[in-house]
Parts: structure tokens; C-alpha cells; sequence
């Protein structure tokens, strides 16, 4: 248990920041940490823009995609489970 304990910090926020942090936990036992993570994947994935439609960035990276799977450069999903182990 050393490793973890190693691995925690204490944050500062006020009490009203605390407070709406809590209304994102989607479970009464989630931790902060693990709400705080979520929050963030949510913000680093938002790729659509105010209407909705994918912007222009994430279109780009589709296209991307699409053209690499076209040369053969990709992988399929049962390919990427077996390496990740999750047959």
C-alpha cells in the first residue's frame, strides 16, 4: 500500500469548487481522483462544435484514420484485443 500512498497529493479548492465537484461523481464512493479524470477525458474528447457537427480537426483525424486502414496500416478489432489481452 506504500506505492499508492506514494502516489497521492492533497489538493486546495475552495468549498463551493468542492461542492460542484461532487455533483459530477456519478456514484456516492467515487473518489475525487477518479471524477477529476473523468471530467477531464470528457473535455480532451469534446470533439463536435456548438451545432454538434464534428470539427474540422476531428474530421481531418478521420480521414486519417481512413487512409491509413486503406494502406494497410491498421489493425482489426479482434487484432488489438489479442494484443491487449483481452481475447
Amino acid at each position: 500500500m506504500g506505492d499508492l500512498m506514494d502516489n497521492l497529493t492533497t489538493v486546495a479548492v475552495h468549498r463551493s469548487t468542492l461542492e460542484r465537484l461532487r455533483g459530477f461523481r456519478e456514484y456516492g464512493r467515487e473518489s475525487y481522483d477518479e471524477t477529476l479524470n473523468k471530467l477531464m477525458t470528457v473535455v480532451s474528447m469534446k470533439k463536435t462544435d456548438s451545432d454538434g457537427e464534428l470539427n474540422a480537426e476531428t474530421r481531418k483525424e478521420i480521414e486519417q484514420g481512413l487512409h491509413e486502414i486503406k494502406e494497410g496500416r491498421g489493425m482489426s478489432t479482434k487484432e488489438l484485443m489479442k494484443k491487449l489481452g483481452i481475447e
